[in-house]
């Protein structure tokens, strides 16, 4: 199967059933952090329009710290993903799944690590589609696939100003919501709904964030900056224009982002949509940020399309 990014360039994965040495690492699920990260500088020039610092510096992160962006819930999403998958093992028919919104190849590991875990009846039968804005975490999946036996597709689209067509068994998101502005997230949902079939789920995941809480990121990349001071880390470009790339990332997080800070707010966003919400769950877990212990809280909800 084969995509073309916005260059033109075509990204073609090889199909070998999904089973394979590297999905089934228990502590890589396939990705390869530090190449990632050595080459996402030169990815990120070729496709970022205003996110290079984003995506280079979560890359970063992710080799300091390899659970960064999805620590809270990577097993829950696993668990979740794998039992839908699992659910599917009866039907001789492909089983498509849809990541919407990729950093890099964090959301694609996890979904090929459930499908590993749901067997090889059903990990041989999946579809990988991965869309987002920009053509960089969309050229780190197209890579991941081949190398781990993974048939991967990606897609440039901007949600939910698309006309792509879809019919997915399973559409996962992460953290997707943030990035679009909220007077836009009743569309994203119709369009998301539009994307799942009759009998699919999305599996939804968001992070609460109340108003004044301290920003994360200093102490995100805390860790990322301990590894280059103790010379444990080798950067993929010169360490001044790195560290400038980390304090823009840094200043970055102050922009209005599109958050909800409560369970009953998300709530009320699905009653609104196409969607009934069959599972919803609060998860959340303790961090120490400027020398005070804050909650980090994420809701992930299991949606299926009314009617």
């Amino acid at each position: 199967m084969a995509s073309f990014d916005c260059y033109g360039r075509a990204h073609v994965s090889k199909v070998s059933g999904g089973d394979t040495p590297g999905v089934s690492d228990p502590a890589t699920f396939g990705e390869d952090l530090a190449g990632n990260f050595r080459d996402v500088v030169g990815i990120a020039a070729r496709h970022c329009r205003d996110c290079a610092d984003y995506h280079i510096a979560f890359c970063g992160r992710r080799v300091a710290n390899p659970a960064a962006g999805i620590s809270v819930d990577r097993g829950r999403i696993i668990s979740i993903v794998a039992g839908l998958l699992a659910a599917k093992a009866s039907h001789g028919d492909a089983i498509d799944v849809l990541i919407v919104g990729s950093a890099d190849t964090g959301l694609l590991a996890t979904a090929a690590r459930a499908a590993f875990l749901a067997g090889p009846e059903v990990a041989g039968r999946v579809r990988y589609t991965v869309l987002d804005r920009c053509g960089t975490p969309l050229e780190l999946c197209a890579a991941y696939g081949p190398r781990n036996g993974l048939d991967v597709s990606t897609h440039l689209v901007e949600v939910p100003d698309t006309d792509l067509s879809a019919a997915a068994d399973v559409i996962v998101v992460h953290s997707l919501f943030r990035a679009v502005a909220k007077a836009r997230h009743g569309a994203l949902l119709a369009l998301l709904a539009r994307w799942l079939k009759a009998d699919g789920r999305l599996v939804f995941s968001q992070s609460l964030r109340s108003a004044g809480e301290p920003p994360r990121r200093p102490q995100m990349v805390a860790t990322l900056m301990d590894m280059i001071e103790s010379g444990g880390l080798s950067l993929p470009e010169p360490y001044d224009v790195f560290i400038a790339r980390l304090g823009r990332h840094v200043a970055a997080e102050s922009v209005a982002l599109s958050e909800y800070g409560t369970k009953g707010e998300m709530l009320a966003l699905f009653a609104a949509s196409p969607f009934t919400a069959i599972d919803v769950e609060e998860m959340g877990r303790e961090a120490t940020v400027g020398g005070s212990v804050v909650r980090r809280r994420r809701l992930i909800a299991v949606l299926k399309k009314l009617g």
